[in-house]
């Protein structure tokens, strides 16, 4: 199929509501992705949607796994340049998703590429998501994890490695961490976690084990708040050098059809219905994000003169950013694009 990502996402367009990503967004996109090779590198992603906030614009989440044209094309890129470069370390760190070692550190790596708050004109400098292997037996220490995310984006990481490992000790057999990120266009400069598998009972524990400075009060009444319509959380950490940050995310996720696929593999409108109703009806949500996000989920099948193709999109989770100074509710969307059949 002779598409370019232009293509791609003009077609994407006609199947995502307005009010969540505009024309305007859509180029932003593209041109933020531009310098990947295929219109396959991007067939495959996710959308980061601001539900609080007007702008019809969204962050974009690329996958890379094994064999992912995305994956192909970092790693090929990156054995081109001088060694010691970001991109260089970048393509190692991929590589070894493809090796026995590698694949019981972690089991998946993500790029972030800001848009929203990103200049139009500014250079892409993507964040670096790794997946974790769920046994963390399997794992180097936390600060192996950590320069390996650096490297790859150009950081020197000394100054992050006592509050990573202080959450590394935190967590222990109480919950586990799922994933660790580095997002270089994000000022002030902090590694991000996600935690998963914690019991709401040993919340303020973990937390305060960690050295989260925030309101445990808001984070348990928040969690009441969704008790009824999530099946579970997974809290988000913005770990800095200096001066801890009382934000929080706590992502939260709606029974779905099977709990071995991502969320919005398997879940349906049906599914985010009541956890939408809940966001309006207290105040997270705008009416018009609400109404585009169940709009969402659906399977297209699309005529081109190449073939036929079809376009899935679904929801994963919903993220509510508690601590600062004004609340924040996104929503995380994936969508597939493949030949039929």
């Amino acid at each position: 199929m002779a598409l370019s990502h232009d293509d791609l996402f003009e077609q994407l367009a006609w199947h995502v509501p307005d009010s969540l990503i505009s024309e305007y967004g859509w180029t932003r996109l593209a041109r933020r992705v531009q310098h990947l090779v295929g219109w396959q590198a991007v067939a495959e992603a996710g959308l980061e949607i601001r539900l609080s906030e007007p702008e019809p614009i969204a962050d974009f989440f690329l996958p890379c796994w094994p064999g992912h044209p995305a994956t192909k094309a970092l790693m090929q890129y990156g054995q081109g340049v001088a060694t010691g470069s970001p991109p260089a370390a970048l393509a190692r760190l991929l590589s070894q998703m493809s090796d026995e070692a590698g694949r019981r550190y972690f089991t998946g790596a993500m790029l972030e590429f800001d848009i929203a708050e990103v200049a139009a004109d500014a250079a892409p400098q993507p964040g670096l998501w790794a997946r974790l292997h769920p046994k963390r037996s399997t794992h180097p220490n936390s600060a192996t994890i950590l320069g390996d995310l650096c490297r790859a984006v150009g950081w020197d990481c000394d100054d992050l490695r006592a509050p990573v490992e202080r959450v590394f000790r935190a967590i222990t057999e109480r919950g586990r961490i799922i994933q660790i990120g580095v997002l270089p266009e994000r000022l002030p400069r902090a590694a991000k976690v996600n935690i998963g598998g914690v019991a709401r009972e040993a919340v303020a524990s973990v937390l305060d084990q960690a050295g989260w400075p925030g309101d445990l009060c808001e984070i348990s009444d928040t969690l009441d708040a969704f008790e009824d319509v999530m099946i579970d959380f997974r809290i988000g950490l913005d770990l800095r050098a200096a001066n801890p940050t009382p934000m929080l995310g706590l992502e939260l996720y709606v029974e779905a059809g099977s709990s071995r696929l991502d969320t919005w593999l398997t879940s349906t409108v049906g599914n985010w219905r009541a956890m939408v109703s809940r966001l309006l009806e207290l105040g997270w949500c705008r009416q018009d994000k609400a109404d585009g996000l169940l709009a969402y989920p659906g399977l297209s099948r699309l005529i081109d003169p190449t073939g036929v193709y079809m376009l899935y999109r679904g929801i994963n989770h919903v993220k509510l950013t508690l601590g600062g100074s004004q609340r924040q509710a996104k929503a995380y969307a994936g969508y597939r694009f493949y030949p039929e059949g």
